[in-house]
């Protein structure tokens, strides 16, 4: 079973988890996806605040945001989220991003960052941050349920970076999870602890990106 291993996990769950209050009452029938990750989740959060009352921030809502440069933070963050996804936010082309990021030359004149760009930029990642926290998968038994929101979840980020460079799984293990079943029904499933476990790394990006400032 998955643990929340950090205070910067523990601030996206009870982000996540007040979120889902809104969504979840009594009525809300027991199979119901958002109610599964409510009861999941609540049950981390409550396992980490009492195990850590006595050191955890007064106000736990607030976040710092660090300041970067943006042709040195950029790269950093389009490791872990794609920059079709970050461009399609802001309402941009994946090649006005990379030509500005590269430094590429355009009809002899040098692309680059404006102020008005990082602004743009700034608000992106916000709001990038904010639909990987709403796109969370849920578990399910059923596994193409699980396949389709680990498909929409990718579309956002860096998949490779989350199951090779943090979880520390092989390519052939998430695409064994993703594929269509064979005729012999081999394909592999998530389970809840690898959902969890994919879950608190992708609250751990968003709030990176939330709580990121690009300057000049």
């Amino acid at each position: 079973m998955a643990v929340i291993e950090n205070d910067i996990q523990y601030k996206w769950v009870r982000r996540r988890v007040s979120k889902l209050k809104e969504r979840v009452d009594e009525t809300t029938p027991l199979d119901n996806r958002y109610r599964i990750e409510l009861e999941l989740l609540s049950k981390l959060e409550k396992e980490y605040s009492e195990e850590h009352a006595s050191v955890l921030e007064s106000d736990i809502e607030d976040i710092e945001r660090k300041q970067i440069n943006i042709y040195k933070g950029l790269p950093i963050i389009l490791e872990k989220v794609k920059s079709v996804a970050l461009s399609a936010v802001i309402g941009k082309s994946n090649g006005w991003l990379n030509l500005k990021l590269g430094h590429y030359e355009v009809k002899g004149r040098k692309q680059e960052f404006y102020e008005q760009d990082i602004s743009l930029l700034n608000d992106g990642l916000n709001r990038l941050g904010d639909e990987i926290l709403n796109n969370l998968v849920v578990y399910s038994a059923e596994r193409e349920k699980v396949v389709e929101q680990m498909k929409t979840l990718a579309k956002m980020m860096c998949m490779p970076y989350i199951y090779g460079e943090v979880l520390k799984k092989p390519r052939i293990w998430y695409a064994n999870r993703t594929c269509k079943r064979s005729s012999e029904g081999k394909a592999s499933s998530f389970s809840e602890d690898d959902v969890l476990r994919i879950n608190m790394v992708a609250m751990e990006i968003a709030n990176e990106l939330k709580s990121t400032e690009l300057i000049l």
